[in-house]
């Protein structure tokens, strides 16, 4: 067993670390972080790193080649609908949901289409997170959380309040030519130091 395995999962699967990728081991090489990630294909693995572009690592023969020197046009995760045949994550600039179609070609940069038109938060939030999470079917949920600095109350002592904004949303599917859509359920808000508060239109 190679050294680099680290557990048997059970019969032919393994933990086991991967290669760097070729930018990597490039001299002059800084530390950098991944902008954005997905899964194409079903077995490649893209990953964009700012300055550097795009790689994928292929599951299949475990080796990693250049996708582009375009970089993801989204911040952390995207994933796939194979139903609606887009992906689904927010943007690197203004994290706001977007959908693209990543399989279209490796030439230059994925476009992105908004697929919802977010919540107008005042001026005073300060976005720190946003995830969607697939609740089944067409059915899907957006959390964002927020901090809002207060210097009016407790002297001269700022008040942080973090809150959260949970959204229902509903896929529409692309039709009549028209790209897929979601569309406003319910919107909630939620402080983490006391009980929920109310809706949100």
């Amino acid at each position: 067993m190679p050294k680099e395995v680290m557990g048997k999962l059970g019969g032919d699967w393994y933990w086991h670390c991967l290669k760097a990728p070729p930018f990597v081991l490039e001299p002059g090489y800084n530390n950098t972080s991944i902008q954005g990630y997905t899964v194409v294909g079903g077995f490649n693995i893209w990953i964009s790193t700012r300055g550097i572009g795009t790689y994928s690592f292929d599951t299949d023969n475990g080796s990693w080649s250049k996708a582009g020197d375009w970089e993801l046009p989204f911040h952390g995760r995207a994933d796939f609908f194979p139903e609606h045949g887009i992906w689904l994550g927010f943007s690197s600039q203004g994290n706001l949901l977007y959908s693209s179609d990543l399989g279209v070609s490796m030439q230059c940069k994925p476009e992105l289409d908004m697929i919802w038109k977010d919540l107008s938060p005042l001026e005073e939030w300060i976005p720190l997170k946003s995830h969607l999470v697939h609740l089944g079917s067409d059915k899907f949920c957006v959390a964002r959380m927020f901090e809002r600095v207060d210097m009016t109350i407790r002297g001269s002592i700022p008040h942080v309040e973090r809150f959260a904004v949970f959204t229902g949303l509903v896929l529409q599917p692309s039709r009549d030519g028209k790209e897929p859509e979601m569309v406003n359920h319910i919107s909630r808000i939620y402080r983490f130091h006391d009980h929920l508060l109310g809706f949100l239109s």
